[in-house]
């Protein structure tokens, strides 16, 4: 319980600055913040998998921007903020602290901030409250971290993005050795992307490094995308090298209802002298099929099939229907 004085102070400053700083519009402006991931859900075909509710994310902050645009970002993971206090988890609740600046050409962010492996990836899918991201399921790296990242429009069409980072995500003790990243965005039309990625980090004389490549494409009522991703070393074990593939689509029947679908590939190297491969008993597919209905500006439903299936032929596949809601403002 000794981290529930200094969380429970960090929530109640960010809410007290939320809702009683006040200040002259084009001088100072209060952007609040909060997310709201949940979801029932239930197997049709297995017992052993329980039904239930669950709340997967509950964010909270806000934007505090100047007049010489600077910002400072605070956002609190309220679920975790509640794990760290009653269990002492390794990870912070802080998913966001960070000083930036934005000019619009220019962005630059200083602290623990967001990192630019799924960044993109992210924006064009935008269906994060109904399954994670394919690196973030399958260990590639983290949404959230503590350094340094920048972001340049050189122009309509191209833009770059740097970090330099601990490549830990935001944990007390990180494994050491900064993680480094560049990527390259390309913008063919005002509703397409394609993006190349590559991070690098070096630790305990192990060089491990990550390649992204990924493309989406939007034509009327249709949006498709597509990554491969390549990591090398990738549990700081030599020749444990690992890839896969994620894709996703969907198809608008009208302003507010559409069906999805998504497919991930995972899969890993047979390392000299091993006979199955480093990562077999978590490699795998992922689909998934859904309907989403947007019920507002700010809240949307989607009702959803999962199935995963694992490339180990001794293992059961598992499959789940969802109910999830997801609300931000």
């Amino acid at each position: 319980m000794k981290y529930l004085k200094k969380y429970v102070i960090i929530t109640l400053s960010l809410l007290f600055a939320c809702f009683q700083v006040k200040a002259q519009e084009n001088e100072k402006k209060l952007v609040p913040f909060a997310e709201i991931f949940t979801d029932f859900h239930f197997s049709p075909a297995n017992d052993t998998l329980s039904p239930g509710f669950a709340i997967s994310r509950a964010w909270f902050g806000g934007d505090f921007i100047t007049e010489s645009k600077i910002k400072g970002s605070v956002i609190i993971n309220l679920t975790k903020l509640i794990d760290t206090v009653l269990h002492e988890g390794n990870n912070s609740p802080v998913r966001e602290a960070s000083i930036g600046y934005d000019n619009g050409k220019i962005k630059v962010s200083l602290g623990i901030t967001g990192t630019r492996l799924m960044h993109y990836q992210l924006r064009f899918y935008d269906k994060r409250y109904i399954a994670n991201t394919f690196q973030s399921i399958n260990g590639y790296g983290y949404l959230f971290d503590l350094g340094l990242a920048v972001d340049y429009r050189i122009n309509k069409l191209a833009g770059i993005d740097f970090t330099l980072m601990n490549g830990d995500g935001i944990r007390k003790n990180p494994e050491g050795g900064l993680k480094a990243s560049l990527g390259l965005n390309l913008f063919p039309k005002e509703d397409a992307i394609i993006r190349l990625y590559c991070d690098t980090r070096k630790i305990r004389g192990i060089l491990q490094t990550t390649l992204v490549g990924f493309a989406g494409f939007t034509w009327d009522i249709i949006k498709i995308g597509a990554e491969i991703n390549y990591k090398t070393n990738h549990d700081i074990v030599k020749g444990h090298n690992a890839w896969g593939i994620s894709s996703t689509g969907s198809v608008a029947l009208s302003e507010k209802l559409s069906l999805f679908a998504r497919y991930d590939y995972s899969a890993s190297v047979t390392a000299p002298g091993d006979v199955l491969p480093w990562n077999n008993g978590r490699d795998g597919k992922l689909i998934i099929l859904g309907a989403q209905r947007t019920l507002g500006r700010n809240a949307r439903m989607a009702i959803d099939y999962q199935a995963g299936i694992p490339n180990d032929i001794n293992k059961m596949a598992s499959d789940m229907i969802y109910l999830h809601a997801h609300f931000r403002f």
